[in-house]
């Protein structure tokens, strides 16, 4: 659970990522879900705004996410190597 002085937000690590203040997932299927975008006020303070999202919304872990992708990652990386030379 992610937490700061005024915002406690249901994020574990492993599922989510901090991109240009925004809290990013993935989901099973591989589409790229924002969830909140974060803001640093003036005093330091930290709030949050939540984007919409399905109701059946279930984040894909990192390990997961790597597996869904590793043959093409496999692919790209051997073309490179080929190609490179």
């Amino acid at each position: 659970m992610w937490s700061a002085k005024n915002a406690v937000l249901p994020l574990f690590e492993g599922y989510y990522w901090l991109d240009k203040q925004i809290i990013k997932a993935f989901d099973h299927s591989g589409t790229l879900h924002k969830l909140y975008r974060i803001t640093v006020n003036d005093d330091l303070s930290i709030s949050y705004k939540k984007y919409p999202q399905k109701r059946d919304f279930q984040p894909e872990s990192w390990l997961e996410t790597a597996m869904r992708i590793k043959p093409a990652f496999y692919f790209i990386s051997y073309f490179l190597f080929v190609f490179s030379k």
